[in-house]
């Protein structure tokens, strides 16, 4: 039953987070069990723990490790100190949901299952953006690959002829692209020089 409820409580402040299981209250709890699994304690409860400056320190440097590896945040310790400490923002989500007595009565099985969970979903999800970004480079570089011939094209540095040549050799030699760019670069500059 109290999986349940830290299960409920965590799904919730994924979906309301702007990055989702990247967001800095759901990786604060994830940090958080992660914190109790590792410790090997049970019967704490959550706002005892993040208000116990004996906790508290040992949290924030948990939060800061999954907050580097996983989390979309631009400045993790802010993160925390606003959640935990300014605005108390994570207390009061744990009074809103009543979810503070369930932490306390979770086992270490449920911990482990709760924390597997939520880190395999990390997984993925950092799996996702490193997918996405490769892609997104590419797609940079190919623009910026065709700006380069467009403009050298138009200032009549390369024919329309060696323009579809460049193009390609672009999709026929993608481990030469970074050599292709260069080298249209430096015509680039050669014709400002002219």
């Amino acid at each position: 039953m109290s999986m349940n409820v830290v299960g409920d409580f965590i799904e919730k402040l994924i979906e309301r987070a702007q990055y989702g299981i990247q967001g800095e209250k759901p990786l604060a709890v994830i940090a958080t069990l992660k914190y109790l699994y590792e410790r090997d304690l049970k019967g704490q409860r959550f706002i005892e723990l993040i208000d116990n400056p004996k906790h508290t320190n040992n949290l924030k440097s948990y939060f800061m490790r999954l907050a580097n590896d996983y989390g979309r945040l631009k400045d993790p310790n802010t993160s925390w100190n606003v959640i935990t400490s300014t605005d108390e923002e994570l207390q009061y989500a744990i009074r809103d949901f009543r979810v503070d007595e369930s932490f306390s009565k979770l086992t270490s099985v449920e911990i482990k299952s709760l924390l597997d969970r939520y880190i395999t979903q990390l997984e993925r999800t950092k799996k996702s953006n490193t997918q996405e970004s490769v892609v997104i480079n590419k797609q940079q570089s190919f623009k910026h690959y065709n700006d380069l011939l467009n403009e050298l094209k138009s200032k009549g540095k390369i024919t329309a002829e060696e323009r579809r040549e460049y193009s390609n050799l672009w999709f026929k030699s993608p481990q030469q692209r970074d050599e292709l760019i260069e080298r249209l670069t430096f015509m680039r500059i050669n014709k400002n020089e002219e």
